[in-house]
């Protein structure tokens, strides 16, 4: 049974004809809210789906999905938006948005570039134990010293909820903390800025614990503290248009919008390192795959090209944990350089491809091979 606070508050009566109340749910509530959640997201015309429509997909009566809405309300997180049309109520949840249009990064483009450069990263998990602090700063610093002024981060900011696996291996706890420790420690670089999405498992563990929606927490307080260079762009995938200058068969200049997608794999290493994301590339219906698919979540480092996508797993920035020793894991530290540009003619290593990218992996070795000697790390990477 839902358990109901008696302390009312002050506000006014809601479209549901009761008080706000201060709800506390129980584990069996806490499911059922998340399963609501689910249909709400994902339920084709989810926004037509009544109180009793949505009683019938839970087995639970209408009161208690009444509750459930006021307590997602409450949260803040979701916010369930009632509508009347017809003399029927029908609900459908809203979330907080970032403040990018990821369909539009235009001031973020040097329109006098031939070639379109980004870098993409993942799995910094900053919080962490394991986190290589020194190859992340020092990619930034490359990034810099190469005139890239987009990073496109695909999860993983920070470590996430401590669990069972990783209790001696997450250094700082609860998202407050590791949002301000992520917010004072994550390179800021003049003339750079950084657009991530939040993946499902490490902040994925506090949107389910905490219903909170970590993006925008950590670009609000990012923006509280000074930092303008954090840009929230979605959750657990997103598309990017990158606008792309070249020259077609005739020599006369054009512009086309390469799609690049953004994405965070799940589960544990394959028995080989392209097979998540050949899988993940052959699953994509007809018509909506992207022209460049960038992966997280596995901190491997690889390219390759299939079913005319150009697929990188971007690497991380932690060094192997127990953890991950444990699923067999292995970590490639490091991150791209990508460049996008639209093949000429003649170019036969890029024949009928719409655009071609040339990527460069910028790799370290372990934390103690740079702390033998500080010229020696800085004589490897230049910086």
């Amino acid at each position: 049974m839902v358990g109901v606070g008696r302390k009312q508050s002050s506000s006014p009566k809601s479209k549901e004809g009761t008080r706000h109340f201060s709800i506390k749910l129980s584990k069996e509530d806490r499911y059922l809210q998340d399963t609501l959640v689910d249909i709400l997201l994902h339920t084709k015309n989810a926004d037509k789906l009544t109180k009793l429509a949505i009683a019938d997909a839970l087995s639970v009566t209408p009161t208690r999905v009444a509750t459930l809405l006021v307590a997602l309300r409450q949260e803040g997180v979701y916010k369930p938006e009632l509508r009347e049309h017809r003399g029927s109520y029908f609900y459908r949840l809203s979330t907080e948005p970032g403040t990018v249009d990821p369909f539009d990064i235009a001031p973020y483009w040097d329109p006098g570039q031939e070639r379109t450069r980004f870098a993409a990263i993942a799995n910094t998990e900053l919080g962490h134990r394991n986190h290589r602090d020194d190859a992340l700063h020092a990619f930034y610093e490359i990034c810099k010293r190469d005139g890239i002024n987009t990073v496109l981060h695909c999860g993983d900011l920070i470590a996430g909820e401590i669990s069972a696996k990783t209790k001696n291996e997450v250094l700082i706890e609860g998202p407050k903390y590791q949002t301000q420790h992520f917010i004072k420690n994550y390179p800021q670089v003049p003339g750079i800025d950084t657009f991530f999405i939040t993946a499902p498992d490490c902040e994925g563990t506090f949107i389910k614990k905490h219903k909170m929606m970590v993006g925008p927490y950590i670009e609000r307080k990012a923006r509280e503290a000074g930092r303008t260079d954090l840009h929230y762009v979605g959750h657990g995938e997103q598309d990017i248009l990158m606008p792309v200058n070249g020259l077609d068969d005739n020599g006369n200049a054009i512009r086309k919008q390469a799609r690049v997608r953004m994405g965070h794999l799940t589960g544990r290493t394959p028995y080989a390192r392209s097979y998540p994301a050949q899988k993940m590339v052959e699953s994509i219906q007809g018509g909506t795959k992207p022209h460049v698919l960038l992966l997280g979540h596995l901190c491997h480092l690889e390219q390759i090209f299939e079913r005319e996508v150009w697929t990188v797993q971007v690497g991380g920035f932690k060094d192997q944990s127990s953890s991950m020793r444990n699923n067999r894991q292995s970590a490639d530290i490091g991150g791209y350089i990508c460049e996008l540009m639209i093949p000429r003619a003649g170019q036969e290593v890029f024949q009928d491809q719409e655009f071609a990218l040339e990527s460069e992996a910028i790799t370290f070795f372990n934390r103690d091979y740079y702390l033998r000697s500080d010229k020696t790390y800085r004589k490897e990477k230049g910086v």
